[in-house]
């Protein structure tokens, strides 16, 4: 396992030993020969005490010349007959010296420049729904394909992203009961302390989970202590523009969910987790891995700091709502609370680079016509977005927007320090005025 640069699961494969013992393959990844040449579609078999490497697999994968002499084995490119590797003879098996991962002396790429465009082998319609969906798993763009045939994806698609951002996650058991109608019963967690505050100062999230539809809320929080108004604002909306009444709220027994009189003049019935018992709230347990896996990938693919990740926490809780889940029978929360399909035509990835045009007002004829920006959200309510100003680090709202959505164009500062600074912000209260409640 220590030449792989890393691994992922496929569907066993079974083959037979010459002794006629049978072996199952149930990883497999790429494995450096030297510092320019990889071997993919490797299989790693466990407990298999010997790494095998076919001739034929070899010459056809690293398109070389193999050269047997009687003690040695050389192995060079076809076209220039440079050397790749050199195996040498030991007890009649010529044995190639493979460096381990951990041992090469990998070049970092250099990020100098502004502008950098992700290339991968699939075709750019299906790297775009991949990105559009907040790096979604295969499973859910399978249904997805079936109900819009007009989405793309490449099942064989490896997106590094994915592995960094979703690795490892710890499951939660599954909840037995199940509600019959959409507020009946919400779910509701804050999530936090983050050591680093947001750029508009927050440091936590409330989520709110649709126990019916598995509709996710999210709203960035400065202090714990907001959660009374916006959950006594979230009751109100539900009854007024979803013409229901939440009737349930579960959490855990975090002091700001304790809302005796309000709970009492709604008639709402508050239940809470034991202590130390998590996983009797695990949907909205669940729910956190699911955000932040998105959400990771999301600021990863972007090279934005870190001090954005609020609105990449926003971003991935809209492009969740929009996923069919095994949970809903393949449907998505959205179509679950609104019984219309969802619009993925309107999808943007995001940190993809855009140009907003620039307002005519105090313009002379010779003034750039747009800047260059940063897509980081949706504008709740309205077709137009939140954008990142690259070089003034301004947060505005525009609707004339053209997107280049191949590229990436966030330039990171070198010196983290400079992450904590606050920018010139526009609209400093862009997510505290227009709460992302449904959208």
């Amino acid at each position: 396992m220590s030449h792989f640069t890393s691994y992922h699961q496929i569907h066993p494969i079974s083959f037979k030993l010459p002794n006629g013992n049978q072996l199952i393959a149930n990883y497999s990844r790429s494995v450096f020969i030297n510092q320019d040449h990889v071997l993919d579609n490797v299989l790693y078999i466990l407990n298999f005490t010997f790494n095998l490497l076919s001739v034929t697999k070899l010459i056809d994968n690293l398109s070389c010349v193999i050269v047997f002499y009687s003690n040695v084995c050389h192995i060079k490119d076809k076209s220039s007959l440079k050397m790749i590797g050199s195996a040498e003879m030991q007890g009649r098996l010529y044995i190639l010296r493979v460096p381990s991962y951990q041992n090469l002396q990998i070049k970092p790429v250099k990020s100098s420049h502004i502008t950098s465009i992700v290339n991968f082998t699939a075709s750019d319609l299906e790297i775009l729904w991949h990105f559009w969906l907040g790096h979604v798993s295969n499973k859910s763009l399978d249904v997805i394909k079936n109900k819009f045939p007009f989405v793309k994806y490449n099942k064989s698609f490896i997106c590094d992203i994915c592995h960094l951002a979703k690795q490892k996650r710890l499951p939660f058991p599954l909840s037995a009961s199940k509600s019959k109608k959409c507020f009946d019963l919400i779910h509701v967690d804050v999530w936090g302390l983050y050591s680093l505050s947001s750029i508009h100062g927050h440091k936590y999230f409330l989520t709110i989970v649709d126990d019916y539809s598995r509709y996710t809320c999210v709203f960035p929080l400065k202090q714990k202590s907001e959660v009374v108004n916006i959950l006594e604002d979230f009751v109100v909306f539900i009854q007024i523009q979803i013409e229901t009444t939440i009737k349930v709220i579960r959490s855990d027994n975090g002091t700001g969910f304790f809302m005796t009189n309000f709970f009492s003049n709604k008639r709402i019935i508050h239940q809470t987790s034991c202590v130390n018992t998590p996983q009797q709230n695990s949907i909205v347990e669940r729910k956190y891995g699911h955000l932040l896996n998105v959400a990771r990938a999301l600021m990863i693919q972007s090279h934005l700091p870190k001090i954005y990740w609020s609105y990449s926490v926003i971003h991935a809780a809209h492009i969740i709502n929009m996923l069919p889940t095994l949970v809903l029978n393949d449907f998505s929360p959205h179509e679950m609370l609104y019984k219309t399909p969802q619009d993925f035509n309107q999808l943007k990835v995001f940190g993809s680079l855009c140009y907003a045009s620039t307002l005519s007002t105090n313009r002379s004829k010779f003034d750039p016509r747009a800047s260059k920006c940063v897509f980081i959200c949706f504008k709740n309510g309205t077709k137009r977005y939140i954008l990142l100003n690259i070089q003034s680090r301004e947060i505005f709202v525009s609707r004339d927007v053209v997107f280049c959505e191949h590229i990436f164009s966030y330039q990171r500062v070198e010196d983290t320090s400079n992450e904590t600074d606050s920018p010139n912000i526009h609209n400093q209260n862009v997510f505290i005025e227009d709460q992302p409640i449904l959208s």
